[in-house]
């Protein structure tokens, strides 16, 4: 009795089924390779509150001819004292449901230091301490990487975006052969429309041959103070408590 209680033991701790696999199974479990693609940057800043809606237009080269372009649409919330509500939507078609593709949201809540991840599937948030980091700087223009890549930048000018000032700059990197395993030069743009009053980029576009072509947009729907509501875990969620009670180890919060 005791060999078989320990011959199952093992099984369990390798993960692996207690019948045999059969003749016809040809190879092990894999798992596809995922990509996160960001959003605009909102930092928990009082003072400048807003709603927005927030687009990403997704293109990629398909090889043989061709594109594959996914949709992804989530909210924005931020109030004037810095709170900020934040989703994570899945890609998927330009008719796919946005209440069916969310999988996550958060809170950041800079006056009681703390954030609030909540997973939908699990109806489960976890409350962990905000590190509020400061803004890093601008990379300085020219070579870096050892002289392998180049930054260019320049500004296009001002214009009027939803009633809004933005400033309108590109950057692109020149990346050297041999520097990712590349076998030829490679030209990344990015070009941005910024708000110096919401602090905030009103649109990204980014185009990397090795990604396709990301197309973010932000439409600002209210610049009222909104609700207390919109940074309250909803009903029928879970919070676990994750702050630390001796030591106040910062977290990162998520981007």
């Amino acid at each position: 009795m005791r060999c078989v209680l320990l011959l199952c033991a093992i099984l369990l701790s390798a993960n692996v089924p207690v019948s045999a696999q059969s003749a016809a199974d040809e190879h092990a479990p894999d798992v596809m390779a995922s990509t996160f693609v960001p959003g605009v940057d909102v930092a928990p800043i009082p003072g400048v509150p807003f709603t927005a809606d927030e687009k990403i237009i997704w293109t990629r080269p398909v090889e043989g001819g061709g594109n594959i372009t996914s949709y992804l649409s989530s909210k924005i919330v931020r109030d004037s004292e810095g709170r900020v509500y934040r989703e994570r939507h899945h890609f998927g078609p330009a008719t796919l449901d946005g209440a069916a593709s969310m999988y996550q949201f958060y809170i950041l809540d800079p006056v009681a230091r703390t954030a609030t991840i909540c997973l939908k599937p699990q109806r489960l948030c976890h409350i962990v301490p905000l590190n509020q980091r400061p803004t890093p700087p601008l990379q300085a223009v020219g070579p870096f990487n050892g002289g392998k890549e180049y930054l260019a930048r320049q500004t296009l000018g001002s214009q009027i975006m939803q009633e809004l000032q933005v400033t309108d700059t590109q950057e692109s990197v020149t990346i050297q052969p041999g520097t990712f395993g590349n076998d030829q030069v490679l030209t990344l743009t990015r070009e941005f429309w910024y708000s110096p009053d919401l602090q905030i980029n009103l649109s990204v576009l980014r185009k990397d041959p090795r990604m396709g072509t990301q197309d973010v947009r932000v439409t600002i729907v209210s610049r009222m103070n909104p609700g207390a509501s919109v940074f309250a875990v909803p009903a029928g969620y879970r919070v676990e408590d994750n702050r630390p009670s001796a030591s106040h180890i910062a977290v990162q919060p998520p981007q």
